[in-house]
């Protein structure tokens, strides 16, 4: 199952060291260096939020400014995770409401944290700084009022403990003038591509440049200033490239004045709208110890994308656990100071099983948080896709949860878990949570052959630990259970060659997607193909050894468990013995230990 997740900041052209052209008088509006908020230090800033409360330290030391979860710094301000500081009214008439706002800004998280700066009521630059080191960031935008007085609100999110800002400065010029914004072509096919951007209202037209790269990064130019004429025009039309080139391009908006910095560099890419599917051709190598996956090309395909699952058949009725987790291999953090992962990720390295996928989530040891940053987009946690088509698509979760408050156990949360059947939602049930870590079932009774089950948290004010999930269903002998092993880029090649052991009632099978990177819902990304058609690998045991094998040469031995893991050196009770030879045949034999 492969699941695309994009996670969209607000476009801003970010202008870092801006480097106006002298050419008109600066005005400074604001400029506050916070000197007067002496408490704590940057290491450890107060715990006084003095935006609050009865003295309102932020209130009457800056008259005018507000906000929330506010803290001192020694000379700087500390903004806690949804947290803001407002500015008071000031004139930015001028320069009709276009302003240069320039700050010091440091998260407290090596993760980093996401922050915004609204202009009066519309939000005008939304960012993200990727460590715990202090940048110095500078923005032109308009939005100031041209009839009235203007404030600034700054918001901090993603930042658990909090983001540091310092130097607050607005600027006002006629040399100012915002970016646009330029966005990925939709038309490019090689040797001609549409360039786009946003307008900027005001503008009498804009300046792009079209270059490709030299061995050191250096420009070299296709289009150089080529001057787009037009108030509200927003794409331009390049032709005559070489389409073995990589291309991109940058604009400017210009309103006869004054020109703004360059808009963000964009990479031209070629725009391909749909792949075919590859052709999965037979395994070949198939021996006791693995197999190589085949396919054919496909046209435009720039690599290729290999789903391997195991399929155990079995051998009598049996309820089996189809989906075993126990979150045990997270190490590190508590449910007072969990670890915060990327906003969403698959979970293949901590997990017994591929395919766990997370969003707005936290680490804990042994536990997997869900945590929210909006009630409009609640954190989840999906299992791996099944078959649950048995037993007339009944099947049972257990899960093992709780959910904290500040770090202590709380009652009252309500999970929702869903059941998917491919796209669709089929079933839902709510969980209210008691105090404390405790077990509940779920009777589910809408399983097919493409299954998975979703568990979600709304709430942004308390947070839900997982502990384990069991997905079980009663099976009949014949069944195969299908398990995914994983998904393997091969890269620009036409096979790959898995080391997977074929131990008793185990058989494998793959399918394979084409892939090709593009522009995709505006965005570079990966395109991929639909899966192929799926490949059966089997491996039957020989029966005996005869002469000629016993007189072979052994090149390697190696052994595995029963559910087919390597070991170093048989286990305890029945392992499995794997013997290649040197002219490249194997053979397999259980060993009692």
């Amino acid at each position: 199952m492969k699941k695309v997740f994009h996670f969209v900041f607000a476009a801003v052209m970010l202008v870092m060291g801006q480097s106006a052209m002298a050419q008109s008088e600066v005005t400074t509006v604001l400029d506050e260096s916070f000197v007067a908020f002496t408490e704590g230090s940057e290491a450890e800033p107060a715990t006084t939020d003095i935006s609050s409360g009865l003295t309102n330290k932020l209130g009457t030391t800056l008259i005018g400014w507000s906000g929330r979860y506010v803290y001192e710094a020694g000379g700087m301000l500390k903004i806690g995770d949804g947290g803001n500081l407002q500015t008071a009214r000031y004139d930015m008439k001028a320069n009709k409401g276009v302003i240069k706002i320039s700050m010091r800004v440091r998260s407290y998280d090596e993760s980093g944290a996401m922050f915004a700066i609204a202009v009066n009521y519309g939000t005008k630059v939304t960012d993200f700084v990727f460590d715990n080191k202090w940048h110095d960031v500078s923005y032109v935008v308009s939005g100031a009022s041209t009839s009235s007085t203007t404030y600034l609100k700054i918001t901090a999110s993603m930042a658990l403990n909090g983001l540091l800002i310092d130097n607050l400065k607005v600027e006002q010029s006629a040399d100012f003038y915002p970016a646009p914004v330029a966005k990925q072509p939709t038309q490019a096919d090689g040797t001609s591509f549409t360039a786009k951007w946003d307008y900027i209202s005001g503008s009498t037209g804009y300046y792009l440049d079209v270059y490709t790269k030299d061995a050191n990064g250096a420009p070299v130019y296709a289009l150089q200033n080529e001057f787009v004429s037009g108030a509200f025009t927003s794409s331009y039309k390049v032709t005559g490239l070489d389409a073995a080139k990589r291309y991109f391009f940058v604009v400017r908006a210009t309103n006869g004045t004054a020109t703004s910095e360059n808009s963000n560099e964009i990479e031209v890419v070629k725009v391909i709208s749909s792949l075919a599917a590859p052709e999965a051709l037979s395994a070949s190598n198939v021996t006791a110890a693995g197999f190589t996956a085949n396919w054919n090309a496909v046209d435009q395909a720039e690599g290729y994308l290999v789903t391997v699952s195991k399929v155990l058949t079995l051998k009598e009725d049996k309820n089996m656990v189809v989906a075993s987790e126990d979150f045990s291999a997270f190490k590190e953090g508590t449910v007072t100071a969990p670890v915060y992962p990327s906003l969403n990720e698959y979970l293949d390295k901590y997990t017994n099983e591929s395919g766990w996928y997370a969003n707005a989530h936290l680490y804990a040891q042994g536990l997997l948080g869900l945590a929210p940053f909006s009630e409009t987009s609640p954190a989840s946690l999906l299992s791996p896709v099944k078959n649950l088509a048995s037993n007339g698509g009944k099947f049972v979760v257990k899960v093992r949860m709780g959910g904290t408050q500040s770090g202590v156990y709380v009652a009252g949360g309500v999970v929702t878990v869903n059941v998917y059947n491919g796209e669709n939602v089929v079933e839902t049930q709510q969980v209210t949570l008691l105090e404390g870590l405790n077990d509940y079932t779920l009777n589910f009774t809408k399983g097919n052959e493409n299954t998975y089950v979703e568990f979600t948290y709304p709430s942004t004010t308390s947070r839900v630990w997982i502990d384990s999930i069991e997905i079980s269903q009663e099976k009949k002998a014949g069944e195969e259970i299908m398990s995914l092993v994983g998904e393997f880029d091969a890269e620009n090649t036409l096979s790959k060659a898995f080391e997977l052991p074929f131990t008793d009632g185990i058989s494998y099978c793959y399918t394979v997607a084409a892939y090709v990177t593009t522009v995709v819902g505006g965005e570079i990304d990966k395109l991929y193909s639909k899966d192929s058609d799926k490949v059966k690998v089997t491996f039957t045991e020989p029966t005996s050894v005869n002469d000629v094998t016993a007189a072979k040469t052994v090149k390697s031995v190696r052994y595995f468990d029963l559910s087919g893991r390597a070991l170093a050196q048989p286990a305890d009770g029945v392992s499995i013995v794997v013997t290649t030879y040197t002219d490249g045949t194997t053979s397999s034999a259980k060993v009692m230990k």
